[in-house]
């Protein structure tokens, strides 16, 4: 996930904090044919959900809103470093899409 597509606003995740969202969504996703997707090759580094079924982008979507916030709160301290804060943007971009879009 270096990158999240949604209706094809493409929006960018640095890797290693990418990775930690990735890890979360696995952990909160309770059907096992959204972990199956979010375990094929390449989901890490782009996950496009234009190309999910309505159903399951929404699923997914909403684990992502979720996500996104919690793996948000270390990055968005008082006083954080630049590199810090726009790992944070980045992140409330990509909750602030999803939210708006699956709810």
């Amino acid at each position: 996930m270096s990158e999240v597509v949604v209706r094809g606003v493409r929006l960018p995740v640095r890797t290693p904090v990418a990775a930690a969202l990735h890890r979360r969504v696995m952990e909160l996703t309770q059907d096992p044919t959204d972990a199956a997707v979010l375990s094929r090759p390449g989901a890490l580094m782009s996950l496009s959900f234009d190309e999910l079924e309505p159903e399951q982008a929404a699923r997914i979507g909403r684990a992502m809103v979720v996500a996104a916030a919690e793996v948000r709160r270390p990055y968005s301290v008082p006083g954080a470093p630049p590199a810090d804060v726009e790992v944070a943007a980045q992140l409330a971009a990509v909750g602030m899409l999803l939210q708006r879009t699956f709810g």
